[in-house]
C-alpha cells in the first residue's frame, strides 16, 4: 500500500515538474516576443547589407525593425528604432524613431522621432519630432515639431513649431509657431506665431504674430508685431509697419515710412499762408503718430504778383509730423517739411542747390469734424548755392529777415524765425 502511494506521488510530482517546464517555456516565449515586436513589426538587433534585397533580412527587410541597419548604398527597413546609415539612402516604410545619416535620401513613411540627416533631401510622410537637416529640402506631409534646415526649401503640409532655414524657401501649408528664416522667401498659408525673416519676401496668409523683416516685402492678413521692409501691406496692423511704402486697412500703432497709405488712418488737406510761401497746399496722409506731407507752394512779389526776378518763385516739397490731442477742442502739430524752391536760374534744366527747411509747431482748433483754424510759429533754414545777376551774390531772395546769414564755400545759410495760418480739412 505505501508503495502504490509513493509510485502515485513520483507520478504527480514528474507531472509538475513538467509543467513547470513548460510553463516557464511559455514566459520565456512571451518575453521573447515583447522584446523582439516593436510597432508590430518583428525587430532585429542587426541589418547589414549592401543594397536591398541584398542584406541579411533579404526580401523580407519590409517585414522587420531594426536596432541598426547598416549598409553600403541604401537599405529598407519596416521601421528604425535605433540607427541607420547607408551610402546613399534610407528607406524605414512605416516609421522611423533614431538616427537616419545617408549620402543621398532618407525616407519615413509614417511617424518620425529623431534625426534624419541626408546630403540632399529628407522625407517624412508622417508626423515629424526632432531635426531635419539636407542640402536641398526636407519634406514633412503630417505635423511637425521639429527643426528643418536646408540648402533650398523646407516644406511642412501641416502644423509646424519649431524652427525653419533654408537657402530658399520655407513653406508651411498650415499653421505655425515657430520662426523662419530664408535667403528668398518665407510663405506661410494658415495663422503664424513667431518670427518670418526673409531676403526679398514673407508671406502669412491669415494672422502673423511676431516680427516680418525683409528685402523688399511683407504680406499678411493681421499682423501683431512689426512688418520692416522696403513694402508692407496687411489689413490689420497691431504694432509697426517701418518701410518705404505701408499699406494697410488700420493700424493701432504706428505706420513709418516714405509713403503710408492706411484706410482708416490720418487724411488731411491744408491750405496755409506764411511770410516765405504766401500761398501753400499740402496733403497730410498716414497716422496721427506720424504722417506724410506733400506740399506745393508759391511766393508772390511786391511789382509782379505772378513773377519775382525774371522766373515765377515757387516750391515742392516732402515732409513728416504727428498731431497730440490736447482736449477734445484743441490738437497740436509738429511739422518738418523740406522744399525745394524754384527762383531765379534754379530751373529744372539748370539745377542749383536752394532748399527750404521749415519747422512748424501749430496749434489747431477743432471747429467742426471736418474743419479747424490752425496758427503757429515756424523757424526756417534756407541753405542755397544761387548766384546773383551779378555773379557776386550768393544765396536765395526768399527770406524776409534774418536772425543768421552767412556764406562758406560757395553755399549760403540763411535763418528765421516765422509765422503761419492754415485751414485744414
Amino acid at each position: 500500500m505505501s508503495k502504490k502511494i509513493i509510485i502515485l506521488l513520483s507520478i504527480c510530482a514528474a507531472g509538475l515538474s513538467l509543467t513547470g517546464v513548460r510553463g516557464q517555456e511559455s514566459v520565456r516565449d512571451t518575453v521573447r516576443q515583447a522584446v523582439e515586436t516593436y510597432r508590430g513589426l518583428n525587430e532585429r538587433p542587426f541589418h547589414i547589407g549592401i543594397v536591398y534585397p541584398l542584406s541579411t533580412n533579404g526580401v523580407e527587410a519590409p517585414d522587420f525593425s531594426n536596432r541598426i541597419s547598416l549598409h553600403l548604398f541604401a537599405g529598407v527597413d519596416g521601421g528604425l528604432h535605433g540607427v541607420a546609415f547607408s551610402g546613399f539612402g534610407n528607406v524605414a516604410l512605416k516609421f522611423s524613431e533614431g538616427v537616419q545619416m545617408a549620402g543621398l535620401a532618407n525616407y519615413s513613411g509614417g511617424i518620425t522621432r529623431g534625426i534624419q540627416f541626408a546630403g540632399i533631401a529628407n522625407a517624412s510622410l508622417g508626423s515629424m519630432e526632432g531635426i531635419q537637416a539636407a542640402g536641398i529640402a526636407n519634406i514633412v506631409a503630417d505635423s511637425t515639431r521639429a527643426g528643418q534646415f536646408a540648402g533650398i526649401t523646407n516644406i511642412s503640409a501641416g502644423p509646424q513649431a519649431g524652427l525653419q532655414m533654408a537657402g530658399i524657401a520655407n513653406i508651411n501649408a498650415d499653421r505655425s509657431d515657430g520662426s523662419q528664416f530664408a535667403g528668398i522667401v518665407n510663405i506661410i498659408a494658415g495663422e503664424s506665431r513667431g518670427g518670418q525673416f526673409a531676403g526679398i519676401a514673407n508671406v502669412s496668409a491669415k494672422s502673423q504674430v511676431g516680427a516680418q523683416v525683409a528685402g523688399v516685402a511683407n504680406v499678411a492678413d493681421s499682423v501683431k508685431g512689426a512688418q520692416v521692409s522696403l513694402l508692407n501691406v496687411a489689413n490689420k496692423v497691431t504694432g509697426a509697419q517701418v518701410g518705404l511704402l505701408n499699406v494697410a486697412d488700420s493700424v493701432d500703432g504706428i505706420s513709418i515710412g516714405l509713403l503710408s497709405i492706411v484706410r482708416h488712418g490720418y487724411h488731411r488737406v491744408e491750405f496755409s499762408g506764411s511770410e516765405a510761401l504766401h500761398a501753400q497746399f499740402a496733403i497730410k496722409i498716414g497716422m496721427q503718430k506720424f504722417y506724410n506731407i506733400f506740399a506745393f507752394g508759391y511766393h508772390f512779389s511786391e511789382n509782379d504778383p505772378w513773377e519775382y526776378g525774371d522766373q515765377p518763385t515757387w516750391a515742392y516739397g516732402y515732409g513728416i509730423g504727428t498731431e497730440f490731442n490736447l482736449g477734445p477742442v484743441w490738437r497740436m502739430n509738429m511739422d518738418l517739411t523740406t522744399f525745394d524752391v524754384i527762383e531765379k536760374e534754379n530751373t529744372f534744366e539748370h539745377k542749383e542747390l536752394n532748399l527750404l527747411n521749415q519747422f512748424r509747431l501749430n496749434f489747431g482748433a477743432q471747429l467742426g469734424r471736418r474743419f479747424a483754424l490752425v496758427f503757429g510759429p515756424s523757424f526756417n533754414v534756407m541753405v542755397s548755392k544761387l548766384r546773383g545777376e551779378d555773379g557776386g551774390s550768393i544765396g536765395s531772395d526768399l527770406a524776409p529777415w534774418t536772425v543768421y546769414d552767412k556764406t562758406h564755400n560757395g553755399t549760403n545759410v540763411k535763418m528765421w524765425p516765422g509765422f503761419n495760418v492754415s485751414v485744414r480739412f
